[in-house]
């Protein structure tokens, strides 16, 4: 609470798990883990039903996933532009997706369906946008410790 006013929703000990789920995916590799876990409580939390559909092939990405309980399908067209899905994988906890949108500017490239009881967290664009230029490298990372001393 600040002033009255919820300032975030996620806990201190769900932030340092989503912190350290986060520091697990590649996509986030030369963030700092404090970082993740400061970005963690900016997740917004949602929970799907199976069957229920989080991601549309073709629309625009506009959210970043990261699974925090349960289980999804990946599903792309058998041919392009074709109506037909097939399922090319399945994700469980800790797994993410949604980044390929965000990183190319392309359209989704498949279908994203809950196939249990589901609990997902997601970052906006602009904020995985935010996140993706402050990333440096682990010579980057080397250099400033080393210097700052």
């Amino acid at each position: 609470m600040d002033f009255g006013k919820i300032a975030r929703d996620t806990n201190l000990n769900e932030a340092a798990v989503l912190g350290e789920m986060l520091s697990q995916c590649s996509v986030f590799s030369g963030v700092a883990i404090s970082t993740l876990t400061e970005l963690s409580r900016s997740m917004t939390r949602t929970e799907h039903g199976p069957g229920d559909r989080i991601v549309t092939y073709g629309d625009v990405g506009d959210r970043f996933y990261l699974i925090r309980e349960g289980n999804v399908s990946i599903k792309q067209p058998t041919q392009p532009g074709g109506g037909e899905f097939r399922e090319v994988a399945q994700l469980g906890e800790g797994a993410y997706f949604g980044e390929t949108a965000l990183l190319t500017g392309e359209p989704r490239n498949a279908h994203v369906d809950a196939t249990t009881e589901t609990v997902t967290y997601s970052l906006d664009a602009p904020t995985f946008s935010d996140v993706m230029s402050q990333r440096k490298s682990i010579d980057e990372e080397v250099r400033s410790s080393l210097f700052a001393e």
